[in-house]
């Protein structure tokens, strides 16, 4: 659905949020400082990612602020966008950048922003100032399906107008702390790939006897390993590993039961319900709570446990394991695991990177892979004594206590710094971000420029042109060609006779626009069909609703007000 509110009164009753401005600036229509200009229809059968031809803009490239993709087709004029153009996705969340990466064709959906006021108002400035009205007129949006952004709306604009040495000066300041907000995001999100490594790093120690190294050696009573009996020193036909003296392999069997155990969860609605979407990848955590009645449960589950380990078979690379700190039941697609050595240890060992690698090298499946019991009993588990698992257990949960807590540090942050930028921006738009100069031209008086340069350009336009003079007529075209051959001449006379009128509603094929919608790859505006239909716009709007009655073409009307900006689209 289209943006419906009147968007000068919807800033004005928003004026505690960005779009609040000094009390000594005033407001100015975006269409009085530059000009709107939507994007072309490029036919997507000419776009690759091969470098043929052109770069062309998406409205997928905006919030990237670049481009993979290129245009090998016909390039009309006026659709050419470069360095330091403004520009606007027109569906979605409404996302803006100032173009930074070369000369690109402009495709539909996108639009760009030319400040004609040049020399009345910074650019610098308005790219700071638009994502705050973005942003309003998104939450002020409804849609069942894509948000749409019309030009019109755009143009409408209230925009913020301090005097211009003003509009300098905090479009630098905010050049200044901007660039430092987004070093210290930069750094804040090396913070999250660290915590992962230093994790996997401490799960690998602990499973190869580095975690504990010294605390055996400082063991005066021998360590005692009942599992020696179980030990294998090959899989998959691969010798494994060296492992500390009082350690060993078993088999997953050995160290472990898979039980399966069906019930039917319609008997127990209150139960708690874990399916692999409610784990987290790679940490073990329980990321939702839900009961089998909150899930609507149906089919057959199994009983889980508390104490035992809940492990999804489902594409085993996604690594989702957790510890089972109640009963329950848990999806088909998981395997409740009785352990039968230190349970945590085994959650441990089942987190590390070793483990997923030889689970993923087991999983059947090409579509959907999975590991079934056969092959997971066959993997090999690291194992020493009773009481080494327990110290190692003891050891890797106080540095998952010291790395959880840079997290929450890390979140924390993250948050500042996001609304720094906000809080930054809010402040820069009251006048409290540099200090007003009584020097500055008011802000009244340039006002007064800008619509004193609009209505001069006004008039500019309407100034008759003088008409070219006629060119004189190729003799050899009209007289040896047209003049010397009748035949050529009713046909040179009937082509002109078709390009200087309408085309006639009942000459055409019952399926005339749904023809021409192909050429805009099954969707466009009315208004964009209608240009290229030849039709008069009765007879357009005639010949579409006899086509929208055959249900082969949809007319969204809820996309815009404006009939000529209606989205039609090809019915699948």
């Amino acid at each position: 659905m289209a943006f419906r509110e009147n968007i000068t009164e919807l800033v004005n009753a928003n004026s505690f949020g960005l779009t609040a401005i000094h009390n000594s600036w005033e407001r100015v229509s975006l269409s009085h400082i530059g000009t709107v200009t939507n994007g072309y229809a490029f036919k997507s059968k000419f776009f690759n990612n091969e470098g043929v031809g052109l770069p062309i803009i998406r409205i997928r490239d905006v919030l990237k602020g670049r481009t993979s993709t290129y245009y090998s087709g016909e390039v009309p004029e006026g659709y050419l966008v470069v360095n330091d153009d403004l520009l606007i996705g027109m569906d979605g969340d409404f996302n803006t950048c100032k173009w930074s990466s070369g000369s690109a064709l402009l495709n539909q959906r996108v639009c760009k922003i030319d400040i004609t006021s040049s020399k009345l108002y910074d650019r610098q400035f308005l790219f700071y100032a638009l994502p705050g009205y973005l942003e309003l007129i998104n939450e002020h949006t409804s849609a069942t399906t894509v948000k749409h952004l019309s030009s019109k709306t755009l143009e409408e604009l209230p925009v913020p107008l301090p005097p211009l040495n003003e509009q300098n000066r905090i479009a630098n300041k905010l050049d200044s702390l901007l660039a430092k907000v987004d070093a210290s995001q930069q750094h804040l999100e090396k913070i999250p790939t660290i915590l992962k490594r230093f994790r996997q790093s401490v799960l690998a120690a602990a499973t190869s006897g580095e975690l504990t190294k010294e605390w055996r050696s400082e063991q005066k009573e021998p360590l005692e390993n009942y599992s020696k009996e179980h030990e294998i020193t090959e899989y998959d036909d691969q010798t494994l590993e060296q492992l500390p003296t009082s350690w060993n392999f078993i088999p997953f069997y050995k160290a472990a039961d898979i039980e399966s155990n069906l019930v039917d969860p319609k008997l127990t609605p209150e139960a708690i319900h874990i399916a692999p979407n409610h784990l987290e990848s790679n940490t073990g955590r329980i990321i939702k709570r839900v009961t089998v009645q909150d899930d609507g449960v149906k089919s057959a589950k199994h009983k889980f446990y508390q104490g035992q380990i809940i492990y999804s078979k489902i594409r085993p690379y996604l690594n989702k394991v957790c510890f089972a700190d109640v009963e329950g039941v848990c999806s088909a697609d998981m395997y409740p695991i009785k352990a039968n050595i230190e349970t945590k240890y085994l959650l441990y060992y089942m987190l590390s990177e070793k483990f997923v690698y030889w689970a993923t090298q087991q999983q059947g499946r090409v579509v959907l892979p999975k590991i079934n019991q056969k092959a997971l009993n066959k993997i090999p588990v690291p194992t020493p004594s009773i009481r080494e698992q327990q110290e190692i257990v003891r050891r890797v949960e106080s540095l998952f206590a010291k790395a959880d807590e840079v997290e929450k540090l890390y979140f924390d942050a993250k948050k500042r710094v996001d609304r720094l930028t906000q809080s930054i921006l809010a402040k820069a738009f009251r006048g409290e971000l540099v200090p007003q100069d009584t020097n500055d031209e008011p802000a009244a008086e340039l006002l007064k420029h800008i619509q004193s340069e609009r209505e001069q350009q006004a008039k500019n336009s309407a100034k008759p042109k003088r008409k070219p003079k006629a060119k004189p007529k190729e003799k050899t075209f009209t007289v040896n060609v047209v003049e010397s051959i009748p035949e050529v001449e009713a046909v040179f006379t009937t082509l002109i006779d078709k390009s200087e009128t309408s085309m006639k509603l009942e000459e055409l094929p019952d399926n005339y626009l749904q023809t021409l919608l192909t050429d805009f790859d099954g969707q466009t505006q009315a208004g964009n069909l209608w240009k290229r239909s030849n039709l008069s716009i009765d007879d357009f709007y005639a010949k579409l609703k006899k086509e929208m009655q055959t249900g082969k073409i949809i007319d969204d009307k809820s996309s815009f007000n404006d009939p000529e900006l209606r989205v039609l689209k090809l019915a699948i």
